[in-house]
């Protein structure tokens, strides 16, 4: 494909946790998904790599992030972006938290996280990874490039974290008509 033009390629990992994979019905585990993010890289095309803040839910989070840094360090991706978990009408995740089967995270716990997953991610010297957190589905818009910035993204969490633990109230549905 790079051969044929492709130079990027857009790869929604989501997670590296092969239990919540599993869960949300990827169709792959973490193995796997390290190994498709490995074969980009070495093609030659860019990496664009998609991860989603939250998706292991409260009972999950910490596990979520060890996980999914493991993976990105793994695959050491050109780009990275994290979107946070957002709930739609008619799917399954909606009607387990619904349900009471799932908690979803505070903002407070989506900076938390996110901390835990960007002190995790180690970019090999010679590497650079371009991370954004600027959707409009994050409490917290981060932009910067590992390694360099990483000490910089974790303060700025952690002063978001100290504003985010004030809230007391926040939606946690998406538009709902769609």
């Amino acid at each position: 494909m790079y051969a044929a033009g492709l130079k990027m390629a857009y790869y929604g990992m989501e997670t590296g946790d092969s239990e919540l994979l599993k869960e949300v019905k990827k169709g792959v585990n973490q193995e796997q998904s390290i190994e498709a993010g490995k074969k980009i890289m070495q093609s030659g095309m860019k990496l664009s790599m998609m991860v989603i803040s939250g998706l292991g839910g409260a009972a999950g989070s910490e596990r979520h992030a060890i996980e999914t840094a493991k993976a990105i360090n793994a695959i050491q991706p050109n780009m990275l972006s994290a979107l946070t978990l957002r709930l739609y009408k008619g799917t399954e995740m909606l009607a387990k938290y619904e349900g009471g089967g799932f908690e979803l995270l505070s903002p407070w716990g989506l900076a938390k996280e996110m901390h835990t997953l960007i002190s995790l991610i180690d970019i090999k010297p010679g590497n650079h990874t371009l991370f954004r957190s600027n959707h409009v589905s994050n409490y917290v818009p981060l932009g910067g490039t590992l390694p360099q910035d990483k000490q910089k993204l974790l303060r700025e969490l952690e002063e978001a974290m100290q504003q985010l633990s004030k809230l007391t109230d926040w939606d946690v549905y998406t538009n709902m008509e769609y």
